[in-house]
């Protein structure tokens, strides 16, 4: 994929060399936006599927087998974002059944992806600011008010 600078992986620890698999992945932003890139063409990059998109579909789509209610908390992402979660990816649902979904390290790191709006922000930061979701909210807002005003142009 062409990645420009090396990458690391944070472990647990150095006793168990055990990595940490919420958030170790440490990268550049043009690397990161990279991988959402890859993301948002379903897999492919530059004419090779390096990832099934089957794949990538249920990796950021809502697992829709799941009840809302029972399983996610009543916070504002989840109840008024249609947010969710899975495979290590948030999402939000769109009213018209497209979705938004983001990968969410820690510190403030995120790589959000809006297909319909073929976008790909990227966020690094040495502390969140404030809290993730506010920061996906954000994200979408942003994706939201590109689309109004690309329809409008």
């Amino acid at each position: 994929m062409g990645m420009e600078f090396p990458a690391s992986w944070s472990l647990d620890s150095e006793a168990s060399g055990f990595e940490k698999m919420e958030s170790g992945l440490n990268g550049r932003a043009i690397d990161f936006a990279k991988f959402g890139r890859l993301y948002l063409n379903q897999g492919n990059w530059n004419g090779t599927q390096v990832i099934p998109a089957a794949w990538v579909a249920r990796s950021t789509r809502e697992d829709e087998s799941i009840d809302r209610a029972a399983y996610y908390p009543d916070t504002e992402f989840f109840r008024t974002m249609n947010g969710y979660y899975g495979y290590m990816w948030w999402g939000m649902q769109r009213a018209d059944g497209d979705y938004d979904f983001s990968a969410v390290g820690n510190h403030g790191q995120f790589v959000y992806v809006s297909p319909r709006n073929n976008l790909i922000i990227v966020r690094n930061g040495e502390r969140y600011g404030i809290e993730y979701d506010k920061w996906l909210q954000v994200f979408y807002r942003f994706a939201s008010e590109l689309e109004a005003y690309s329809s409008r142009r």
